[in-house]
């Protein structure tokens, strides 16, 4: 097995590996999973509805789908699949990078939902994302209705997906079509969306199985046989109504036989149908054995769809050597032509009898479409699997980090003596190859004299290039010396290198003396890294990536956005408000009663739960009496799983689209709150809704508290906000300083939300920006340059009250700086963020008095601390040089 030419792969197969009667979409999954197995190397996935992920398949899972002791070479059950409290990226190693999910969402329970969160969360393992299409069919098709809002919620979803890989040209041209026809999406965006949609047929026989060409029609043929799911477009009943009214049994001795799953649509009739008749059989799901030996009986097949993304029946009756009659339309005519099958109007009663009457009568004709099958070259499943992993091998390198080029510049070696020899500099272009930005790195050595930095500024003033990085390669650079307007325009870079500490020491505290009124770039010492020059340029590249990664965001959030509102069932909520609450059982009855209060009035859009991390006090006595309020619910924790392991759990026991996770002394306001859901009516696909909020201070709720009274005395975060509407993410950062920091003014997509809530938090509590501050995290990493909207009045009052107060040393010296950091590379405005970093300082000055034990230099990392030193430019905590 050759694994070095193609990605790894997980498959996404929850259904298949549930299932033991297979339908076409689970023949198709086997199938391509064993092919793909012989190429390269597999993991089956599902998902676990309790932890919010993805899961590997364990035994059971492995031997449902494939059978016991028949799993392909290679697959195993992963160490991982029956781990608890773990993040799914913590199994997978760094060669994992395609996850492809070959089902249709829906045909599990919650399947949209699941679909959306396996694809935001795949984002953040950094795993292409790629998905088989297989037709429009319960959109299209006015048998289907009943699923026709749930595939196109699905049709909506693979927007987001890297890679859509249809089961034939039809296929792919009628998805693209409708997305430009039903879904109204702009050419512009078509333009993005197409080079996505790669049809890629399937296998029209299995790897191995030989064409059965047979000269002379055996004796044993005497039947015509049926393979297909019983249901409305296959059209069986038309077939038997058909078969009945020319008397084929009669006539010419031939059985109708049916194979296949019994659809409920049809299930009554076509039971009284093959009852009353004795030439007409019905087998049901059969194993491959029994199928084949039905094929061996047949003397020709009939498939009379209509409706098809492919027609595997058609390719399995060719694989074994028997004619089929078909349809002379659509994909199916597209396999027919190929040779050995007769196509006709099977809309047409009197063309499919017709049909049906010259293959059961003429030998000659049968002996014809015979030999046409034999001198086919049909298309196997290892065909079909080396294409898939073409296309997601390609899609890799589409969205790979941006490559390098080093070039010289206009700074060479002077021909003078080696003393005065000007200094060189080297500039290393690095291109994002999605997006066509351009970076450069530029590598200097030691600038002291005003010719070399006048030089140096000269290069950097006429490069067309706004994202930069300069490398000081060489030591004793006299910064002091440079003009304020020289010295400025270096500290615009978006990364500053340096090989010596000396340096970097020199630069950081310089821009402080000089006040420098903005943030500075990414800061950090190499010389320890091996070559300098290779670990600035894998920094920069590092860097470009992430800001490509942003961007492609947006556009794959934009386009879902655009894609079209999918119309949502009248008696769905829109929206999940979730208290999270431990031991203050005064707070949490307040807010729910307030909460259920003012719920009424808002038609069922929105639902409440509450999520209680195991209280000991008596919280679940007090929410009992709300049990019965149809809106409510009440979910407990077995154990305590810390503050944020308990929003993980929020995060997972939502289904609506979008949650709304608030702490129990958080309180909504009412008629903002009415807002938010006008605003999801109307934007039903927006990733975020940021709210302005207000705080109050409490360490309990007294008697005389109300909720109207600390509404009233509460103290808004952005007192003079922009307008209401719709902004860029890094925009709605700048309209406060809490850079995300709070969960309470968020409402998120609940796929998001799964994300960001998606770990163990197992670790030290506020050690890093995960273990406290994921929401920042989150949403400045990977979501800045994606538009949301915002609220500017305040819809809601939280408590500034905390219960980590000691944790305060930490949180001003090292995360606020470490988030500001974040921000900044996110592309929030540096100057207004410079201006809040320095209300940190005093704060974190007045912690360390309070709290003095405090020793960050055990928790945090050099790079943290660092971090803290440029934001700052001072030292705050005592680091040893190293």
């Amino acid at each position: 097995m050759t694994t070095e030419r193609y990605p790894k792969l997980l498959i996404f197969a929850p259904q298949t590996g549930a299932q033991t009667a297979r339908s076409g979409v689970h023949r198709v999954v086997i199938e391509a999973a064993r092919a793909l197995a012989r190429i390269t190397t597999i993991a089956l996935v599902k998902w676990d509805y309790v932890e919010g992920q993805l899961r590997h398949f364990d035994t059971a899972d492995l031997n449902a789908m494939f059978g016991p002791r028949s799993w392909p070479d290679g697959v195993a059950v992963n160490r991982y699949a029956h781990r608890l409290r773990y993040r799914f990226s913590d199994s997978i190693d760094s060669e994992d990078r395609v996850l492809i999910c070959p089902e249709v969402s829906h045909h599990i329970s919650n399947g949209d939902d699941v679909f959306r969160r396996l694809i935001s969360q795949a984002r953040e393992y950094n795993l292409l994302t790629a998905a088989i299409f297989y037709d429009l069919i319960p959109v299209t098709n006015p048998d289907y209705l009943l699923d026709r809002i749930r595939h196109l919620r699905y049709l909506d979803d693979l927007l987001r997906v890297d890679l859509i890989l249809p089961i034939s040209y039809h296929s792919g041209d009628s998805l693209l079509n409708f997305y430009q026809s039903e879904r109204s999406i702009a050419r512009s965006a078509l333009d993005k969306v197409g080079p996505n949609i790669i049809p890629t047929p399937l296998a029209e026989v299995g790897q191995g199985r030989p064409l059965q060409h047979r000269p002379t029609v055996a004796r044993a043929a005497d039947i015509i046989l049926s393979v297909g799911t019983i249901e409305p477009r296959k059209q069986q009943l038309r077939v038997i109504r058909t078969f009945q009214r020319r008397r084929i049994a009669e006539r010419y001795g031939l059985r109708l036989v049916f194979v296949g799953s019994l659809h409920y649509a049809v299930s009554n009739e076509f039971r009284a149908l093959v009852d009353a008749d004795p030439s007409i059989d019905y087998h049901g799901y059969v194993p491959d054995s029994v199928a084949n030996s039905l094929f061996e009986r047949a003397r020709f097949s009939v498939f009379a769809s209509n409706d098809e993304g492919f027609g595997l029946p058609i390719c399995e009756s060719l694989a074994s050597g028997v004619p089929c009659l078909a349809a002379n339309f659509g994909s199916m005519a597209k396999i027919g032509r190929g040779g050995g099958c007769m196509l006709v109007n099977v809309n047409d009663d009197n063309a499919l009898a017709e049909g049906l009457e010259r293959l059961a009568a003429d030998d000659t004709l049968l002996e014809s479409l015979r030999s046409e099958i034999a001198r086919r070259v049909l298309r196997t499943w290892d065909d079909y699997a080396r294409d898939v992993l073409g296309h997601c091998r390609a899609g890799l390198q589409h969205y790979a980090i941006p490559g390098v080029e080093a070039r010289e510049s206009g700074v060479r070696r002077s021909p003078k003596k080696a003393a005065e020899r000007e200094p060189e500099c080297r500039v290393f272009e690095i291109v994002e190859p999605l997006t066509g930005v351009s970076w450069h790195l530029y590598r200097c050595r030691a600038l002291r004299r005003p010719s070399e930095v006048r030089r140096f500024m000269g290069i950097l003033r006429s490069a067309d290039c706004h994202l930069f990085g300069i490398h000081f390669a060489g030591g004793d650079h006299a910064f002091e010396e440079w003009s304020t307007e020289d010295f400025f325009h270096v500290l615009t870079a978006d990364a500053l290198f340096f090989n010596d500490e000396p340096s970097y020491r020199a630069l950081v505290s310089l821009a402080g003396e000089r006040d420098f009124p903005g943030m500075l770039g990414r800061c950090e010492i190499i010389s320890a890294h091996g070559t300098s020059d290779d670990t600035a340029i894998a920094r920069l590249r590092a860097m470009a990536g992430d800001h490509q990664r942003r961007h492609l965001i947006a556009q794959r959030e934009l386009h879902f956005e655009t894609g079209g509102h999918t119309p949502e069932a009248s008696t769905e909520a829109l929206l999940t408000i979730i208290v999270s609450t431990y031991n203050r059982s005064a707070f949490v009855t307040a807010n729910v009663r307030w909460l259920l209060s003012h719920l009424q009035s808002l038609q069922g859009l929105v639902d409440l739960i509450v999520v209680d991390n195991a209280s000991t006090d008596d919280t679940e006595e007090r929410l009992a009496s709300f049990t019965n309020d149809t809106h409510f619910r009440y979910f407990r924790n077995n154990a305590n799983v810390g503050m944020l392991g308990n929003l993980q759990v929020c995060s997972t026991v939502v289904s609506t689209k979008h949650v709304w996770i608030i702490g129990d002394d958080d309180f909504i306001v009412p008629e903002n709150l009415a807002h938010v859901v006008h605003m999801l009516i109307k934007n039903p696909n927006i990733p975020f809704i940021f709210v302005n909020f207000g705080v109050y201070y409490r360490e309990r709720l007294g008697d005389l508290d109300t909720v109207q009274s600390l509404m009233k005395h509460q103290t808004v975060l952005a007192p003079s906000p922009s307008p209401s509407g719709r902004y860029k993410v890094r925009e709605i950062a700048t309209e406060h300083d809490n850079l995300f920091t709070a969960v309470y003014p968020i409402i998120f997509r609940s796929d998001i939300a799964s994300v960001c809530f998606n770990y163990p938090f197992t670790g030290i509590p506020f050690s890093s920006l995960t273990e406290s501050i994921p929401t920042t995290k989150l949403i400045l990493q990977s979501y800045a340059e994606t538009e949301a909207l915002w609220l500017a009045s305040p819809a809601i009052v939280g408590n500034a009250h905390n219960s980590w107060r000691h944790y305060r040393v930490y949180w001003h010296g090292v995360l606020m700086p470490l988030a500001f950091e974040l921000a900044r590379r996110a592309g929030v405005d540096e100057k207004i963020l410079h201006k809040w970093s320095r209300i940190h300082v005093p704060l974190y000055e007045e912690a360390k008095t309070l709290f003095r034990d405090s020793s960050a230099e055990e928790y945090f990392s050099r790079a943290d601390l660092d971090a803290s030193f440029s934001v700052f430019r001072k030292w705050l905590f005592d680091v040893r040089v190293r």
